[in-house]
């Protein structure tokens, strides 16, 4: 790190740091996952289940019934393997100095949207809405949570100094997103206020992946629960 605190290389950064940055494409360009991959692995636990549960039904059957189970395995798993293979993700590109979502699909760049200057995206250092005591990055409307203060801050600062966005923060005056003060956020959580303000006041979005994760698990047990009563209602 130089005098100032900010991480001058990949290294430096805390191993939470970077379950969220990959050194893949750095220093020109940061890849970052979007909230789509919580979806698409929603979609593949809920699929996966009904899946074998055909494929088994198709071994056991005969004739046309046995084709049925067949098409159906055969169309999940091509939904699965479609989840697998596509990809969106966020990219600060320091070299057109723009950030963009980026859409692959096996590998292959597909195509960018939603491009913006990197001059006019922001970083909001912010407490994570999931867990006390922890801090988040939103950049371009996704969530990271990165964990200890000091540990979003570093990231944030070791971001700006790669791509020279915009930089807040919505800790030391919370509720309010101000300009980010390198020196000023750890001292002023000496007394753990901002995380009691954040805890007790924090707005649930509309999305929250864990409320949804939460949802979506029992789906596959009552899935095969309803194919299995069925099976016997019609024997």
């Amino acid at each position: 790190m130089n005098k100032k605190g900010i991480p001058l290389n990949y290294s430096a950064l805390s191993k939470k740091s970077k379950v969220h940055i990959s050194n893949k494409g750095l220093p020109d360009r940061l890849i970052l996952a979007t909230e789509s991959r919580l979806f698409r692995r929603t979609i593949i636990f809920i699929l996966i289940f009904p899946m074998i549960e055909a494929l088994l039904i198709h071994i056991t059957l005969y004739g046309s019934q046995q084709n049925v189970y067949l098409y159906a395995s055969l169309f999940m798993m091509a939904i699965i393997i479609f989840c697998l293979a596509a990809t969106k993700t966020l990219v600060l590109d320091s070299i057109t100095a723009t950030s963009y979502f980026e859409f692959r699909l096996f590998g292959i760049k597909l195509r960018r949207t939603k491009e913006k200057l990197l001059a006019k995206t922001s970083i909001i250092l912010t407490p994570s809405i999931h867990k006390q005591n922890t801090y988040q990055l939103i950049i371009r409307k996704q969530n990271y949570v990165i964990g200890k203060v000091e540990e979003a801050e570093e990231t944030l600062l070791f971001i700006m100094r790669l791509f020279q966005v915009q930089t807040f923060e919505q800790v030391s005056q919370y509720p309010d997103v101000i300009p980010f003060n390198n020196s000023g956020i750890t001292r002023l959580l000496s007394c753990k206020m901002a995380d009691t303000v954040a805890s007790n006041h924090a707005i649930q979005p509309l999305w929250n992946s864990m409320v949804w994760l939460k949802i979506l698990l029992p789906l596959p047990v009552f899935i095969t629960l309803g194919f299995l009563l069925k099976q016997l209602g019609s024997d």
